[in-house]
């Protein structure tokens, strides 16, 4: 949100539920829902790069390291090299 204003500058509806944080890194955000895993561009402008099926609830936040974005699930934890 702009100091200025205080208003946001682009809302993203999941249409699922979220628990877990999103996670910022490569100029991307990642956020885990109950459905899937979106990401999104880091900016001003809202753009949806991705939406991924994980095919199982995801409760934690995304960890980035080394390169590689880990995503847990209900059932599986995806390891993702760009």
């Amino acid at each position: 949100m702009p100091k200025a204003t205080g208003r946001a500058v682009w809302v993203y509806d999941a249409k699922s539920r979220t628990i877990g944080s999103t996670m910022v890194a490569d100029g991307k955000v990642y956020l885990a829902t109950e459905k899937h895993l979106i990401v999104l561009a880091a900016g001003k402008e809202m753009k949806l790069m991705s939406r991924i099926d994980l095919r199982a609830a995801s409760w934690v936040t995304p960890v980035a390291a080394n390169g590689v974005r880990y995503i847990a699930s209900k059932n599986y934890l995806w390891a993702v090299k760009q």
